[in-house]
């Protein structure tokens, strides 16, 4: 994966987790992640994404459009390299880098079924609700992804 194309695909991961409220922070958390990157190159980079900024819980965070959204769910099939289970975690195993988009993604759709999930570069851990139905929680995530 290039490494404009990885780029984007981590801020929209960081961006789905729903804790930037600005720029900077954006910034910040990439530099941390090893990217030298400045405040206008993000703004370009949110402006082709379609982000948009909303308030949540009394704060400004950064969120991708839900048509921006749609448009990326056609892609998530493209993303994912396969869906694992035992008797208490699903693991999600992604193409490098998406793991974060993913996860966020994730975190959105399936808050009935899932607790949470925690990403890497590759691979997402997933806590279901029940694990008594995590066969149909891996069936319900499948056909999502």
């Amino acid at each position: 994966m290039n490494s404009k194309r990885k780029l984007k695909e981590i801020v929209r991961g960081i961006i789905g987790d729903g804790f930037v409220g600005t720029q900077s922070e954006l910034v910040k958390i990439l530099k941390q992640r090893g990217f030298k990157i400045t405040q206008s190159t993000i703004s370009r980079i949110m402006t082709q994404m379609g982000v948009v900024k909303e308030t949540a819980k009394g704060r400004s965070i950064y969120k991708i459009r839900s048509e921006s959204k749609n448009h990326y769910r056609g892609s998530l099939s493209d993303l994912v390299v396969g869906i694992f289970h035992n008797s208490a975690n699903i693991v999600v195993k992604t193409k490098a880098g998406s793991a974060m988009f993913v996860a966020g993604f994730l975190d959105h759709e399936c808050k009935n079924i899932i607790l949470g999930t925690v990403a890497g570069d590759d691979t997402i851990i997933i806590a279901p609700v029940d694990l008594k139905k995590i066969t149909s929680a891996v069936e319900k995530i499948s056909a999502l992804l």
